[in-house]
């Protein structure tokens, strides 16, 4: 990636690589901070091969420093502070910067014991890139690190390979559409997301522009940045639908970007009507570099059916393994690529559960129509059982979700002490529903034994970039009750 920027720091130094709030880095300031982060690492004695743990809460920090140090051959691993990093990894020193604070400390354990490389806030002072600094012949590429845990539902290493780093940012920059001329708005997605890392390594790929803006009011400000691209989640379009500045949004021609949960009508309908009509929804995971699913808003109400993107083997299976028929649900595999990771550090049982014969298994269930589209229907291990028939929640929570307007909702099956069949519906919402809403409710499942509604302010969630629901937590918090 060094390499890539130097390029075009050569070719268009005054091309705009990065906007952080509302400041401009071109693509020299952008080689000139990384070159200048590689020549301070150079002073100390951090091996090629190591890995280094980069704290930064500035995400533009993140990323001169973290690619500094894989230039240098080092592995890295991102995070807002050292008490995020897993304690398995082997990190052999921590690196941050000055203006971001002592974030490496307050962990006490040997994490604090580590050797303390603190950067200067270079960014702030190069004013251009001297390319007689750059020896790309002599240059290593180290892997990165990703954490996720939206599979497996504990924390997993996902290695980002050095080596094939080049080839990875160009096939998703192909996929993407991405070119010199894209501007893709990152929000405050974090160099240790898999969105956060993987969108904008595509975008410098090809000599584009990234945006980032951590300020709170980020949501309002993409808009002004004129970006032709902006990643949004779920939970981001429910933040802007309760806000009381969502009637000053004005609609654009902006690519609106959705993935990372389950989309409901009513925000479609706040979307198109408040943002924009170009709308894209996506499906992937951290554990791969394709979009495998995809689909562009047509305007109906069909759009969670999303479309298999060329080039990837996307497959819907029985517990046998053996491909179901059309309109049958089933658990969803993707062929796997020899770019994309083929296992998580350091585990091989989860590996073996979740990397399978040349396949990805990312754990949802799925079924597929007559005319081929997809439609991820649930995670595998939040089916209900309704008196002996299994139940993808998904749809369901989406139907209730709008339902009762909540900002987000979760259903549960269990049983009581009494040894009654009961379903819990979960709801976050700063008011608790009507009665006459939680009776239309009730008649939805007239069918089973004990029904109980339980609001909450807001739902467990994990401190990832998607802030997914710890529906295991949320599930043991309400049958204490």
């Amino acid at each position: 990636m060094y390499s890539r920027i130097c390029e075009f720091a050569l070719r268009r130094p005054e091309k705009t690589a990065i906007i952080y709030a509302d400041q401009l880095i071109n693509y020299a300031t952008f080689a000139g901070c990384i070159t200048s982060a590689i020549k301070f690492l150079s002073q100390f004695d951090v091996a090629a091969g190591s890995t280094v743990a980069v704290i930064a809460r500035n995400i533009a920090h993140a990323w001169f420093v973290g690619i500094a140090a894989r230039a240098k051959g080092l592995h890295t691993i991102s995070a807002r502070s050292l008490a995020e990093i897993p304690r398995n990894i082997g990190v052999s020193a921590v690196l941050r910067v000055e203006s971001d604070g002592e974030v490496a400390s307050g962990c006490g354990d040997e994490f604090e014991k580590l050797p303390q490389i603190s950067f200067p806030s270079l960014w702030r002072t190069i004013k251009e890139f001297d390319a007689s600094d750059v020896n790309l012949g002599h240059l290593e590429c180290g892997d990165h690190l990703l954490f996720t845990s939206g599979t497996t539902g504990s924390g997993k290493g996902v290695v980002l390979s050095g080596e094939q780093e080049d080839l990875r940012n160009a096939f998703r920059a192909a996929t993407l559409g991405l070119d010199e001329s894209s501007i893709f708005h990152g929000m405050s997605f974090g160099v240790w997301t898999g969105a956060g890392y993987k969108q904008p390594s595509a975008v410098w790929h090809v000599g584009g522009t990234v945006i980032f803006d951590q300020r709170s009011n980020q949501l309002f400000n993409y808009a002004a940045k004129e970006s032709d691209q902006v990643a949004l989640l779920p939970a981001d379009i429910l933040q802007l639908m309760k806000s009381p500045q969502a009637g000053d949004l004005k609609p654009s021609d902006t690519l609106i970007s959705l993935s990372s949960g389950f989309v409901t009508k009513r925000m479609m309908e706040f979307i198109r009507a408040r943002m924009s009509r170009n709308i894209i929804l996506r499906y992937s995971a951290t554990e791969l570099i394709d979009v495998p699913l995809s689909r562009r808003d047509d305007g109906g109400d069909d759009f969670h059916w999303l479309d298999v993107a060329p080039g990837c083997v996307v497959e819907i299976v029985d517990a046998q393994g053996d491909v179901v028929p059309v309109d049958v649900e089933g658990t969803l595999r993707i062929r796997l690529k020899a770019y994309d990771p083929q296992g998580y550090l350091g585990d091989d049982r989860a590996s073996a559960a979740v990397f399978r014969d040349g396949c990805f298994y990312p754990g949802d269930m799925a079924v597929r129509r007559p005319d081929g589209r997809v439609r991820i229907v649930g995670r595998v291990v939040d089916v209900i059982n309704l008196h002996g028939h299994k139940w993808a929640v998904a749809p369901l929570e989406a139907l209730i979700q709008d339902e009762l307007s909540a900002e987000d909702v979760c259903l549960f099956i269990h049983n009581t002490a009494e040894g009654d069949e009961e379903m819990i519906v979960a709801v976050q919402s700063q008011v608790r529903p009507s009665e006459g809403a939680v009776e239309r409710i009730k008649a939805r499942f007239s069918g089973i034994d004990r029904l109980r509604v339980e609001t909450m302010a807001e739902f467990p969630r994990s401190d990832s970039g998607t802030r997914k629901v710890q529906r295991s937590v949320l599930k043991a918090m309400l049958t204490a009750k």
